[in-house]
Protein backbone atom coordinates (compact mmCIF):
# COMPACT_ATOMS: atom_id res chain seq x y z
CA UNK A 1 0.00 0.00 0.00
CA UNK A 2 1.59 3.50 -1.12
CA UNK A 3 1.28 6.21 1.92
CA UNK A 4 1.78 10.11 1.60
CA UNK A 5 4.89 12.12 1.96
CA UNK A 6 2.58 13.64 4.57
CA UNK A 7 1.76 10.10 6.63
CA UNK A 8 5.51 9.06 6.57
CA UNK A 9 6.62 12.54 7.93
CA UNK A 10 3.91 11.91 10.84
CA UNK A 11 4.97 8.05 11.62
CA UNK A 12 8.77 9.36 12.05
CA UNK A 13 7.89 11.71 14.80
CA UNK A 14 6.39 8.42 16.09
CA UNK A 15 2.74 9.56 15.94
CA UNK A 16 0.67 6.42 14.99
CA UNK A 17 -3.55 5.76 14.20
CA UNK A 18 -2.73 7.90 11.10
CA UNK A 19 -5.84 8.61 9.58
CA UNK A 20 -7.11 11.12 6.76
CA UNK A 21 -10.20 12.97 7.77
CA UNK A 22 -12.99 15.29 5.99
CA UNK A 23 -14.24 17.97 8.04
CA UNK A 24 -18.11 16.69 7.24
CA UNK A 25 -19.53 20.24 9.28
CA UNK A 26 -18.04 23.51 10.00
CA UNK A 27 -15.99 23.24 13.49
CA UNK A 28 -15.81 26.07 15.56
CA UNK A 29 -14.41 25.20 19.07
CA UNK A 30 -13.95 28.47 20.53
CA UNK A 31 -13.98 27.35 24.15
CA UNK A 32 -10.46 26.20 25.17
CA UNK A 33 -10.32 22.23 25.64
CA UNK A 34 -7.81 19.91 26.16
CA UNK A 35 -6.75 16.31 25.01
CA UNK A 36 -4.93 13.12 26.69
CA UNK A 37 -3.09 11.96 23.48
CA UNK A 38 -1.17 14.20 21.52
CA UNK A 39 -1.74 15.29 17.65
CA UNK A 40 0.39 15.54 14.66
CA UNK A 41 -1.25 16.13 11.55
CA UNK A 42 -1.54 18.33 8.33
CA UNK A 43 -3.81 20.28 5.87
CA UNK A 44 -4.47 18.61 2.94
CA UNK A 45 -7.41 20.57 1.63
CA UNK A 46 -8.91 23.67 3.42
CA UNK A 47 -7.68 25.10 6.33
CA UNK A 48 -7.41 23.89 10.09
CA UNK A 49 -7.03 26.66 13.00
CA UNK A 50 -5.42 25.77 15.96
CA UNK A 51 -5.17 28.65 17.94
CA UNK A 52 -4.41 31.98 16.40
CA UNK A 53 -2.17 29.78 13.43
CA UNK A 54 -3.84 29.15 10.70
CA UNK A 55 -2.74 25.51 8.65
CA UNK A 56 -3.55 26.04 4.48
CA UNK A 57 -2.76 22.43 2.69
CA UNK A 58 0.92 21.66 3.52
CA UNK A 59 1.17 23.14 6.80
CA UNK A 60 1.84 20.75 9.83
CA UNK A 61 0.25 21.38 13.25
CA UNK A 62 0.71 19.68 16.24
CA UNK A 63 -1.52 19.72 19.69
CA UNK A 64 0.53 18.01 22.40
CA UNK A 65 -1.19 15.94 25.12
CA UNK A 66 -2.67 18.58 27.86
CA UNK A 67 -2.60 21.88 25.83
CA UNK A 68 -5.22 24.32 26.16
CA UNK A 69 -5.82 24.97 22.31
CA UNK A 70 -9.28 25.99 19.73
CA UNK A 71 -10.22 24.70 16.97
CA UNK A 72 -11.97 26.33 14.06
CA UNK A 73 -12.32 24.55 10.37
CA UNK A 74 -14.86 24.72 7.58
CA UNK A 75 -16.71 22.19 5.57
CA UNK A 76 -14.99 20.01 3.64
CA UNK A 77 -11.50 20.55 5.62
CA UNK A 78 -9.14 17.87 4.75
CA UNK A 79 -6.60 16.69 7.12
CA UNK A 80 -4.15 13.92 7.94
CA UNK A 81 -3.33 13.26 11.41
CA UNK A 82 -2.02 10.76 13.73
CA UNK A 83 -1.82 10.79 17.64
CA UNK A 84 0.30 9.16 21.06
Amino acid sequence: MLTSVEHHQIKARGFTDIKEKVIEEEVLRTEPHTHDKSYYGCTLEGSFRVNNTVHYPGDFFEVLAGEEHIEVAGQGTKIIIGSK
